[in-house]
């Protein structure tokens, strides 16, 4: 049993996040993923991503001191958000260029939504 306990760093300086939220393939492969972690300074995140499609790029990273902090947990995740985004405004294939719409449309369903945060308050 590992002692790095989520919200922890270990000695090279990677936290451990408290929350991965994952998106799989049909099969069950890791199609994306946002992780986060609540710091003293707020709400850290990370993305990561594969193509299953052309040329089968993908990327990740862990979550360290370098990633921005947020006040929120959303806006953390909205952050991610704006990274897949510019991530993937290049991609001319269209197999890929599907395959991202579905990983944004993933991504951006995990941002509440304004309106029901108003009707929730009244």
């Amino acid at each position: 049993m590992s002692d790095w306990l989520p919200g922890t760093k270990n000695a090279h300086g990677v936290y451990r996040p408290h929350e991965e939220i994952e998106l799989h393939s049909k099969g069950g492969a890791r199609r994306a993923a946002i992780d986060l972690v609540e710091t003293p300074e707020g709400w850290r995140s990370y993305r990561g991503f594969s193509f299953f499609t052309g040329n089968w790029w993908g990327s990740t990273g862990p979550i360290t001191d370098a990633c921005q902090p947020h006040p929120t947990r959303d806006d953390a995740i909205r952050e991610q958000v704006a990274r897949f985004h510019s991530d993937f405004e290049k991609l001319t294939d269209p197999s890929m260029q599907r395959e991202a719409r579905e990983i944004i449309a993933w991504a951006e369903s995990l941002i509440p939504d304004q309106m029901d945060l108003f009707e929730a308050a009244v």
